[in-house]
């Protein structure tokens, strides 16, 4: 929806400075308070609402609140209905205000009630408080950084590294980066700015100059009913498609994305069922099944497709133009083509529904069939004594290594847990870093499980807000878009976490999102249904070998010779030597991609 920025004093130039890198976000309108004691600033996209009295930074019906927010609110109606029954009046037919009137009457507590993303500051006049909050799942981002007793808070880093002064990496935490190809928990590349984790709610004193409260918002959940596979599918199908229509709240035109696979072509397929008009937006690549699929799916649902075409030469050329649009340093290669299909539709949609979580809560990947039925986090019998046997050599990397991980599969599906099996298939350089940190930072986090199988647990928690939801706003807003996701709610979480059986979750017919299938096989022939998994990438070795090679041995130097900076080790040190260009471009292009990201974000600083 848009772009929010704020500091904890009176800076009108500071704020000037961070809304100019900002501006994509949000091309529909500037705003700026610089009042008591807070600097709040938004860059408007306008979905709901559009009229001029729903600009921000919105002030309270009873003047002593101020809120800078970003995202949108899918039941705000209701809400809405039932705070004009409680007394509230209101100026506007924004989400914005509901949020606002709702945290004047009921505070933070109002927050549970919320369905939708977000990412939003509330300037508490009263209290004399800035509180902020994150969505529960971490759709939208919210980033932000202390400086001599100055908060500062932005949609994006690249808003705060250009009034901060001091920035510096964040050594300790890059283990996590170089594991995973992204950071967990508060973590960013920069060790003075932090990421507000999915629904937090952070108060921050004004007067004392501190945070003093950090919560989560908790959803309670409904008690689990029981019911047959045929009335698993009939319910499911319910709940989803509510989701759909609840995502279609807007006072623009929806579109969508439309990759062939089954969780674009479910969410077209309801939208289609509910009488919606919708543009789908498929890319067009020469001699892809998925564009084959996408077409027979289009003809079959009767749907409207702007077919994009993606030549060789629009991926090579996408490679040298991320580097100005991502944020922070990523392992995901496939931002490039999501990149490239947002600014392909630039100008030609404002709202669009892509089919994010599909996979992390129905079981979509095929690392999913090797984790169905692990129903423990912690291993029967510890394994972590294999971690040891990787070697870095290129003897190691071409045979000894895939021995060891043979091994380990084998070891791993007689009496590894959930934590060994996900470090493991998670890994980007195809050798452990620092995995009893990372063993450490999974154990830590399973202990907030709740209702969640242990084989979905971490890409629903891990993969999915730190990469993928980031790549999708990032990816989106870039080209100022909204981009949506249905699969990503509230009401079909729960309803997952607490209906579906884990008999179900558990088995190798769910991780082959077996669920999904059956309710989209009541839309389209089975044909076009039950077939493999593709999914949207590319190989850069493939598109850009030369310049990939090129910037991956750059990288490797500018790693190995920093590498006190990244936290990288004597052995790791052997493992980027740039002697291994090459090899590690042909086993771990992942990686590669990392350590040329990483470095790319790196000489942009300067």
């Amino acid at each position: 929806m848009c772009g929010i920025l704020g500091l904890t004093i009176e800076d009108p130039a500071k704020l000037k400075m961070m809304h100019a890198q900002l501006v994509h976000r949000g091309t529909d309108g500037e705003g700026a308070l610089v009042l008591d004691g807070v600097s709040l600033g938004h860059a408007r996209l306008s979905i709901i609402d559009c009229e001029a009295r729903s600009n921000q930074p919105m002030t309270s019906h009873d003047g002593n609140s101020v809120i800078t927010f970003n995202g949108e609110i899918y039941n705000y109606q209701e809400l809405r209905e039932e705070l004009v029954a409680e007394g509230t009046s209101f100026a506007t037919q924004s989400d914005t205000e509901v949020i606002l009137e709702g945290y004047s009457r009921h505070g933070e507590a109002f927050f549970t009630k919320l369905r939708g993303m977000w990412a939003f500051a509330i300037h508490d006049k009263v209290r004399k408080q800035l509180v902020l909050s994150r969505d529960q799942f971490g759709i939208k981002p919210l980033y932000y950084a202390i400086e001599s007793g100055v908060l500062h808070i932005a949609s994006e880093i690249r808003a705060l590294t250009s009034v901060l002064n001091t920035i510096s990496p964040n050594t300790d935490a890059y283990y996590q980066y170089f594991s995973f190809g992204f950071f967990l928990f508060d973590n960013t590349y920069i060790k003075e700015i932090k990421k507000l984790p999915p629904g937090e709610i952070l108060v921050w004193d004004m007067e004392k100059k501190e945070r003093v409260s950090s919560t989560q918002i908790v959803v309670s959940e409904e008690k689990k009913v029981v019911h047959t596979y045929e009335e698993t599918i009939e319910k499911l199908k319910k709940t989803l498609k509510e989701s759909v229509q609840a995502h279609f709240i807007s006072d623009v035109p929806v579109s969508m994305l439309l990759s062939g696979g089954t969780d674009s072509s479910l969410i077209a397929a309801m939208a289609k069922d509910l009488g919606k008009e919708f543009t789908c937006y498929t890319l067009d690549v020469k001699g892809s099944i998925d564009t084959a699929y996408a077409k027979k799916i289009a003809e079959a649902l009767h749907l409207n497709v702007q077919y994009v075409e993606m030549k060789e030469s629009d991926l090579a050329d996408q490679y040298e133009k991320i580097w100005n649009t991502i944020d922070e340093p990523t392992a995901d290669v496939s931002i490039i083509p999501t990149t490239l299909i947002y600014s392909k539709i630039a100008g030609k949609a404002k709202v669009v529904l892509s089919g994010e979580g599909g996979d992390e809560l129905f079981g979509g990947y095929e690392r999913h069939q090797v984790f169905s039925g692990i129903t423990s986090f912690t291993d029967t019998v510890p394994l972590h004594w294999l971690q040891s046997l990787y070697g870095v050599s290129a003897v190691a990397l071409r045979y000894w290594n895939p021995l060891i991980s043979r091994v380990q599969n084998v070891l791993g599906k007689k009496y590894g847990g959930m934590i060994s099996a996900y470090e493991k298939h998670m890994r980007i350089a195809g050798i452990p870093i620092a995995a009893k940190k990372i063993r450490k930072d999974l154990e830590n986090m399973s202990a907030n499980a709740g209702n969640i199988q242990p084989n979905l647990y971490f890409d629903r928690n891990v993969y999915l807000p730190q990469d993928l939801l980031y790549k999708n706003d990032n990816s989106s807003m870039a080209a100022t878009i909204e981009a949506r996701v249905p699969f990503v709610d509230a009401k079909v979480s729960a309803w997952v976490d607490t209906h579906v059986l884990p008999e179900y979750q558990l088995s190798k017919a769910y991780a082959k999102k077996r669920l999904l299938k059956d309710v989209l096989a009541t839309y389209l022939p089975k044909e076009l249904v039950f077939r493999p998994k593709s999914g949207f990438g590319f190989s850069l070795r493939a598109y850009n070998a030369k310049q990939f090679l090129l910037d991956t041995t750059a990288a490797m130097e500018y790693h190995y010779e920093h590498a006190a900076q990244y936290g990288i080790d004597k052995k790791m040190k052997r493992f980027i030597h740039k002697k291994n260009a090459e090899l590690l471009l042909q086993k771990y292009p992942r990686f590669c991609f990392a350590l040329v990201s990483n470095w790319k974000m790196w000489q942009t600083m300067k």
